[in-house]
């Protein structure tokens, strides 16, 4: 790669990073890291979240977990006073190489093209970026999660692939699958599904090459995972591991039917817009050739809600095949993406190609500063809302090992406060036998009946029971020490056995009394 070709696409690569965190925003310490900064939390401190409902599992076993590489990879480079810079930092390259993997898998979609590869990541990151795939599943994220360096190895994987370049495209897939090992078997296949469509001959002969780097990294994960979760039936409180988990916690991830019908809409329009654009006249062979996994993992959709949903095949469940779908639309986009920008160049003159190849990242970069800001986490700036400054309360004047009971909503509680949780709503074990123990505790506190109907999210359902004081304060063998609660919730004031001991102008820090139940 010359020089100048470096500087131009990284340099556009780097306009459209900037652009993608003007419209989305930063975030740190919520969300999905509340699973993911808790251990690593944990790990620097161990006498921290000492009879948490998850940690405590975490610290006590030696199970098969998604972020344990993600937990061991930040607690080589970072410390606890520098960790928000890291994260934000790696948050900022992951997002950076995964837009430049576009760039690449682009242009070798398109190889004849100038400008497919400069408008590429408009179509991925920001056009189709937000849920135009199934399963609440996006192609970039906004915090770093062990997802985000595994989705930008992962975008590299399939631009190798499209070169045909079998051991960096292996070494991809085996990184993404380290940090994110079933993104890495759905990567694995994708890539068997890619080489036996386009190159029937060629994959048998290669693919040990692949296997070779992803056994290596995963290889013992792959055991672990097997053993630790097998694929046996589990019944808890008379139901099935699919009903009381799969439909009960993760519908939004596992079930088709539960998915919102808007994203069905927009997926099947982007596929059916790739597939009628690939098919016209002086459309490359390589490009045509992605339209089989597209198709591939379209079709796979359809068996996976056959075979789950119709035939109660539960174990196929834990496949998660909607997350492929991130692929397929991917794919999708850079399809339309290159068809789009080689009618675009038949209209425009060499010279005016070389110019609009950095309007265009820059017009999008305008673009995102007019939209309404997200609310982000930034590094730089502190957090002075009323619900972390109760945080920052409760990390300095309430005993380490003291639990607490919170709103399930509230997903920084386990980072800020750095205290144990009775029962949390974000952070669960897939795991069957302790995932019988997470619901029979959650459904106790927030009494959710066991025949819940999956009508309404079991978190908003979780959420109302707290703000009405419609919970108890006990599993089965520990009690909440504190609680935490809105102002606004005026019933959990009317108890005699809460004390309030410290409020602020939208929440209270409640300490529960000898004796206590509920409000």
């Amino acid at each position: 790669m010359s020089f100048s070709r470096f500087f131009q696409w990284s340099g556009a690569a780097w306009i459209y990073t900037l652009a993608f965190f003007v419209g989305n925003g930063y975030q740190f310490g919520g969300g999905d890291q509340a699973e993911h900064l808790p251990a690593l939390l944990q790990r620097w401190y161990p006498s921290l979240y000492s009879g948490d409902y998850f940690l405590q599992h975490l610290r006590d076993t030696a199970s098969f977990d998604i972020r344990s590489h993600y937990v061991s990879f930040l607690a080589l480079i970072a410390q606890d006073h520098s960790l928000a810079w890291w994260c934000f930092g790696l948050t900022v390259i992951c997002l950076w190489l995964g837009v430049w993997a576009v760039m690449e898998w682009s242009a070798r979609m398109m190889p004849t093209s100038l400008l497919t590869p400069f408008v590429a990541p408009l179509f991925t990151h920001f056009l189709f970026f937000h849920y135009w795939s199934l399963g609440d599943n996006l192609i970039a994220e906004n915090a770093f999660v062990s997802g985000t360096p595994a989705l930008a190895a992962g975008l590299w994987s399939l631009a190798w692939l499209s070169g045909v370049k079998v051991v960096q495209a292996g070494i991809a897939m085996a990184v993404a699958g380290w940090f994110h090992l079933l993104l890495g078997l759905h990567l694995l296949l994708m890539g068997i599904i890619y080489l036996f469509l386009a190159r029937p001959l060629f994959w048998k002969r290669k693919i040990f090459l692949w296997l070779i780097p992803f056994l290596l990294l995963n290889g013992f994960d792959l055991w672990t995972l097997y053993q630790d979760r097998g694929f046996s039936a589990n019944t808890c409180e008379g139901l099935s591991y699919g009903d009381y988990f799969i439909r009960y916690r993760l519908a939004h991830h596992f079930v088709i039917s539960s998915f919102p019908f808007n994203h069905f809409l927009k997926f099947g329009f982007l596929v059916a817009m790739a597939f009628v654009l690939v098919l016209g006249p002086g459309v490359p062979l390589v490009l045509r050739n992605w339209s089989g996994m597209v198709g591939t993992v379209t079709a796979g959709c359809v068996a996976y809600y056959g075979l789950t949903e119709v035939a109660g095949l539960e174990a196929i469940f834990r496949t998660q095949w909607p997350k492929t779908t991130i692929w397929a639309s991917a794919g999708a986009s850079l399809m339309i993406a290159g068809v789009a920008g080689k009618m675009c160049e038949d209209f425009l003159s060499y010279r005016l190609r070389i110019w609009i190849r950095w309007i265009i990242p820059s017009l999008v970069l305008g673009a995102a500063t007019f939209k309404e800001p997200p609310e982000s986490c930034w590094p730089w700036e502190k957090q002075k809302d009323p619900l972390s400054e109760m945080h920052r309360f409760i990390r300095l004047h309430t005993p380490q090992d003291a639990l607490f009971l919170v709103d399930p909503t509230n997903d920084r509680f386990s980072y800020e406060a750095r205290r144990p949780l009775l029962i949390g709503y974000r952070a669960v074990w897939p795991q069957p036998t302790r995932a019988c123990s997470w619901f029979k505790d959650f459904s106790t506190v927030f009494r959710i009946p066991y025949s819940w109907p999956v009508k309404e999210k079991l978190i908003d359902r979780a959420s109302r029971a707290f703000r009405e004081g419609k919970i108890t304060l006990y599993t089965q063998d520990r009690q909440a020490a504190y609680v935490l609660a809105r102002r606004t919730d005026d019933v959990w004031r009317a108890s005699e056995r809460l004390k309030a001991i410290m409020e602020n102008s939208q929440y209270v820090l409640y300490e529960v009394q000898s004796g206590a139940d509920r409000p």
